[in-house]
């Protein structure tokens, strides 16, 4: 008989170390379902950065669960959650070949016009290597070549 390994649930406030490539840690918070804030900050350290949710935020994302709920990220503490956490996040779509916008919130999308759609992430998955290279990218000052080749793909314009 094969065991399987129990996959661990998915907990608002859960905090996740990811390491990068220099070996320095980013941060990311656990919201709601699979939706995790990533922050605007390193530490060479890979332990629970005191007042985490006070620093500035980098983007929100829907991460694949297997990944949450995998060894990607060690999870390396629990934060109180506020409003911000708790509140599903909001998600450019735009179906292929499709004039139309949608922003998508909670299992709703509503038709939007494009001027609306800025400031807004695209409504996909994102597994733990891109979210791993698109905060690297975010820490050197650039763009995601992930978030980029989405948003050609659909037609979404670059901010």
């Amino acid at each position: 008989m094969v065991k399987r390994r129990k996959k661990k649930s998915l907990k608002p406030g859960s905090v996740y170390a990811i390491q990068l490539s220099d070996r320095s840690y980013a941060f990311g918070v656990q919201c709601v379902g699979n939706e995790v804030l990533f922050f605007d900050f390193k530490s060479q350290e890979s332990s629970l950065p005191n007042n985490l949710l006070s620093l500035p935020a980098a983007f929100r994302l829907l991460v694949a669960k297997d990944d949450l709920q995998g060894e990607c990220w060690p999870e390396v503490g629990k934060v109180e959650t506020n409003e911000e956490i708790l509140e599903p996040g909001r998600y450019i779509h735009k179906p292929v070949g499709s004039p139309t916008y949608f922003v998508y919130c909670d299992g709703n999308s509503s038709p939007v016009k494009q001027e609306q759609i800025y400031g807004l992430e695209v409504f996909t998955v994102w597994f733990a290597s891109h979210v791993k290279s698109r905060l690297e990218s975010s820490f050197k000052g650039e763009k995601s070549k992930y978030d980029l080749a989405i948003r050609k793909q659909l037609g979404i314009p670059v901010e």
